[in-house]
C-alpha cells in the first residue's frame, strides 16, 4: 500500500494561489501546485500527484523531503549545477581580444595567435579552444592566403579572370 504524505503546508492557500503566477519556471509552478493541492487535501498520496503534475514518484518525494527540511524557500530554491571552470583565464581573453582587434598585429592565423597565447600568456591551450574562442567571441576568421604555385602560367590566370568577370 502506498505511503500517505503526511506534510503539513505552513503556507495560507491565498499565499500559495498569488505565489503560482509568480513563478518563471514551470517546475515551480508544480511545486506551489503540488503545495496547493496538499493544502486544499485534493490529494493524499504522491500516486494522486503524478498526473496532474506530469512528473515521477521520485521527483514528488524528493520536493517533499525538500519542502519538509527547509521549507517553502528551500523548495523553490534554484540551484546551478557545477560545470567545468573556463580554460581561457580573463587576463587572456582580454589580450587574445586586444591583439585581433589591432589592425597593426602581424598575427594572420590561428597558429601563430596560438603561439603567441603560449609564449605571452597560457600554455596549457589547445588549438580547438583558442580557435572556438576566437570564432564564438570575436567573430574571427584569420586566414592566411594560400602562396601561388611557381610553375603557374601569368597568361591562362589573365584570361580565367576575364572569363570569370563577363558572366
Amino acid at each position: 500500500m502506498p505511503k500517505k504524505i503526511d506534510i503539513q503546508v505552513q503556507e495560507s492557500e491565498d499565499e500559495l494561489r498569488k505565489l503560482m503566477p509568480k513563478q518563471k519556471n514551470s517546475s515551480n509552478k508544480n511545486k506551489v501546485k503540488m503545495l496547493l493541492l496538499l493544502k486544499q487535501r485534493k490529494v493524499t498520496y504522491s500516486r494522486d500527484l503524478i498526473p496532474r503534475l506530469k512528473v515521477c514518484r521520485r521527483t514528488i518525494y524528493h520536493w517533499l523531503r525538500s519542502y519538509d527540511e527547509g521549507g517553502l524557500k528551500e523548495l523553490l530554491a534554484i540551484r546551478k549545477r557545477g560545470g567545468i571552470p573556463p580554460l581561457i583565464t580573463e587576463q587572456t581573453k582580454q589580450a587574445i581580444a586586444s591583439i585581433l582587434t589591432d589592425p597593426t598585429t602581424t598575427i594572420t592565423s590561428y597558429v601563430e595567435l596560438l603561439a603567441w597565447v603560449h609564449k605571452n600568456h597560457q600554455s596549457n591551450i589547445s588549438y580547438q579552444v583558442l580557435h572556438k574562442h576566437c570564432r564564438k567571441h570575436h567573430n574571427s576568421r584569420l586566414k592566411v592566403s594560400r602562396k601561388s604555385h611557381h610553375k603557374k602560367d601569368k597568361d591562362a590566370e589573365r584570361t580565367f579572370e576575364r572569363r570569370e568577370t563577363s558572366k
